[in-house]
């Protein structure tokens, strides 16, 4: 495109960010982030009452008889601490954090940045009284509406040189990075409120997304990255719907019932919605599957009147919606569905039969459901006419599902021995006899399954002393 922006350089972004580490950061890591790593280290062996506090940097006296690793209260500043007896080692004992603090661009103040910081204090290597904590921020997020960036600028203690990457998405690094894992994380709430006052962030409810929808805390940053490409989801979060947004953002499948793009939430929803329609659908939001939003959306493309109960008023269609959707998009009909489910029910006895499902649903709704689609599938490959009331809704089911079913198979296995016919031409020169053992190869694919059979048979029976047609089996493979 010629008139498209370039990318901005590394370097260029970072001027987006403020230099070092400001008093509310270190604030926040001292309460939050590193919230674990407060301890009273008791130095004297002899003296076991007189320890040093890490949180207070105070000498304190303590009860006589504390167990090392015991939680008390430091008696000066009164916070929760670990106590630990110097003497018993500290070698591995190095508490790390990873947390994401946010702050208005230097650059542009609509614009909110984020940093993934590593903080960490080392008693491993270190005097227990000279213990600082250090700082390296490993992620650099730009939150820019229309365009999120992220990048990596750190210096990789393991290779001994500077690492810088621009990253093609944007995602919680903390996840994704193996030497990030299985330790502390926090998202920094307050710096966020504070960060998106007078920018568009600031409609987007990531407190109600966080709340009542995110399925682990790290997913914040992929919200407001996709709250940045797509403004349509402050329409879906008010209208109760978050819960698709965090399916999308957890990366399960979804059906495509949202357009994200969209300006209104009409188009968002991709149907005409009435003021009954939203009141319905607000009600409705927080147990709805979105295979249900997607079948009210084709049922009001045929009747706009349509309204959201009449998809998931009755057992029917909540209990086995994926069926029912599957259903509609072919037979275009809830009630004709219905109807001919209740004359299956009575002409068949396969279908008479009914017990709960682990759901609380119907077994024999679920079983009728699934061989009509099975069948439906079936005819289509047999390229029957579709639109013949006769196809769609047979008198027996449970009998034209079984025929259809196997003529698939009988027209597959055709395609297959026209295949095995032109190779067994071509296999000719293989063929052998020496006495009552014959090689040659497979004429049909019936010969083929009846010869696999049969030499599983002899194998049981004999257990496996004599010998089978070797050059026979690599000819079918080979097929």
């Amino acid at each position: 495109m010629a008139n498209q922006k370039p990318e901005p350089s590394i370097k260029e972004m970072r001027r987006h960010f403020p230099a070092g580490y400001s008093k509310e950061i270190k604030k926040f890591v001292k309460e939050r982030a590193l919230v674990h790593s407060r301890y009273i280290w008791i130095l004297d062996r002899a003296d076991r009452q007189k320890g040093w506090c890490s949180y207070c940097r105070r000498y304190v006296i303590i009860k006589d008889g504390i167990k090392h690793n015991e939680e008390i209260q430091c008696p000066h500043c009164g916070t929760e601490v670990k106590v630990k007896h110097e003497w018993r080692g500290h070698s591995d004992l190095v508490d790390r954090s990873y947390f994401h603090y946010y702050e208005k661009s230097k650059l542009d103040p609509k614009i909110v940045v984020c940093r993934g910081i590593y903080v960490r204090n080392n008693f491993a290597s270190q005097d227990i009284k000279s213990v600082k904590t250090e700082y390296e921020t490993h992620t650099f997020y730009v939150l820019e509406m229309g365009g999120p960036k992220m990048f990596t600028d750190y210096y990789h203690v393991w290779y001994n040189c500077p690492l810088q990457s621009l990253k093609k998405s944007v995602f919680p690094r903390f996840i994704n990075y193996a030497g990030l894992k299985n330790m502390n994380f926090e998202e920094s709430y307050e710096s966020l409120e504070e960060a998106v006052k007078g920018t568009a962030f600031q409609y987007s409810q990531w407190k109600d997304y966080m709340q009542n929808f995110a399925f682990r805390s790290d997913n914040l940053i992929r919200y407001l990255a996709f709250y940045a490409k797509y403004p349509s989801v402050e329409y879906i979060m008010k209208l109760g719907l978050g819960r698709f947004i965090a399916t999308k953002l957890n990366g399960d499948p979804m059906a495509g019932a949202l357009y994200y793009r969209g300006n209104t939430p009409q188009k968002v929803l991709r149907m005409a919605l009435s003021k009954a329609d939203i009141a319905d659908l607000k009600a409705a939001a927080p147990k709805m599957k979105e295979q249900e939003l997607l079948l009210w959306q084709m049922m009001k493309k045929e009747k706009r009147n349509t309204r959201l109960g009449e998809v998931c008023l009755d057992n029917f269609c909540s209990d086995h919606i994926y069926e029912i959707y599957d259903l509609y998009k072919i037979i275009h009909s809830i009630e004709k569905i219905k109807r001919y489910f209740k004359k299956q029910t009575v002409f068949s006895k396969f279908y008479e039969k009914d017990e709960p499902n682990w759901a609380g649903g119907s077994y024999k709704v679920g079983h009728f459901l699934r061989d009509w689609i099975d069948y439906l599938n079936a005819c289509k490959k047999l390229e029957f006419d579709m639109k013949d009331r006769s196809v769609l809704f047979p008198k027996d089911l449970k009998r034209a599902h079984d025929n259809a079913i196997e003529q698939v198979k009988i027209r597959a296995n055709e395609r297959l021995d026209k295949k095995i016919r032109a190779r067994a031409k071509k296999l000719d020169n293989f063929n052998f006899r020496y006495g009552d053992l014959v090689a040659a190869p497979a004429a049909s694919s019936g010969e083929l399954i009846a010869e696999r059979c049969t030499i599983a048979l002899v194998c049981i029976q004999n257990g496996m002393q004599q010998v089978v047609p070797i050059l026979f089996l690599l000819g079918k493979l080979r097929l």
